[in-house]
């Protein structure tokens, strides 16, 4: 091989050569070294993205897990709803949700029951038959009539039931519509039971009666005939129970009490004065007849 004369130039050429060479082979390295850090960040992005869709799976998972939903988050979704449920009334979905979805339920069910628990409180809503006038003192022969008058209530329901609130009235409301006197505390009466109202609590000057709520003075029970009844303060008044009496039927007692028929102890049979008599049994520490607070005395 012939050499050039110069051989500095011949060294220049050779290296623009190279360098040329090693540029090109750089720039296809950087290409390649490009394309591999591209799929490179392609698949760590790949990884990036399901790392992502895992949180974010996870965090779906994890909060409806809270409503009651997603199997992940099914136990915390089951006791969050179970727990919380009942006061939110959960609404997830799932086999969880559903739980969730039964204390919601259990909730509003004990709260329901709650507010029935407070609408019984306080007394029970009371209708027509509840209470029963079963016997009646209205002309005692021991002491006078304001010190001995009572009359008794039977209550042949299955529930006690207080009177507090409820209206005494004697005589038709078209003759005296002030003859009432309205009951201002607790008188339990309970299931099956008797309670006495009358004018006079104390047993020495009563005719030893054991009184358990005494009315006021506008109630005075006519000797010889008279309404007596018992109701609310509506307008119109529901009438629990109503009696009527009249010497004319040919009962006329006179230090006995008017005692129903123990056969006939409903508000219906009480209408009809031929269901009552003169009690026989004599009232402890008195010489009149009756049995306040007790069973009555059979009819014949």
């Amino acid at each position: 091989m012939t050499f050039p004369r110069y051989p500095s130039l011949l060294l220049l050429l050779f290296t623009v050569w190279a360098c040329a060479t090693g540029s090109r082979s750089d720039t296809d390295g950087d290409n390649q070294g490009g394309t591999d850090a591209n799929s490179s960040a392609s698949s760590t992005g790949g990884a990036g993205s399901a790392a992502a869709s895992t949180v974010s799976s996870t965090s779906t998972g994890s909060s409806t897990g809270g409503v009651g939903g997603g199997s992940t988050g099914s136990a915390g979704g089951g006791s969050t709803g179970s727990a919380g449920g009942g006061s939110t009334g959960s609404t997830g979905g799932g086999s969880t949700g559903s739980t969730g979805g039964s204390g919601g339920a259990t909730s509003s069910s004990s709260s329901a029951s709650t507010t029935g628990a407070g609408g019984a409180g306080g007394g029970s809503i009371i209708a027509a038959g509840d209470l029963v006038i079963t016997e009646l003192m209205n002309n005692p022969s021991a002491v006078t009539d304001a010190n001995g008058e009572w009359f008794e209530i039977y209550n042949p329901g299955t529930m006690t039931v207080n009177m507090k609130g409820l209206v005494i009235r004697h005589q038709d409301p078209m003759k005296d519509p002030t003859a009432i006197s309205s009951i201002a505390s607790d008188v339990f009466v309970s299931a099956k039971s008797y309670v006495v109202l009358g004018l006079n609590g104390n047993t020495a000057t009563n005719g030893g009666v054991t009184v358990h709520y005494v009315y006021a003075s506008t109630i005075n029970l006519n000797n010889t005939a008279d309404y007596l009844a018992i109701e609310t303060t509506d307008t119109p008044p529901l009438i629990i129970d109503a009696t009527t009496y009249d010497q004319l039927s040919g009962l006329d007692p006179n230090g006995k009490s008017r005692n129903l028929n123990p056969l006939f102890l409903t508000a219906m049979d009480n209408n009809d004065d031929t269901h009552f008599c003169e009690a026989t049994s004599v009232i402890v520490g008195s010489t009149d007849l009756g049995t306040p607070g007790a069973p009555n005395d059979p009819c014949n």
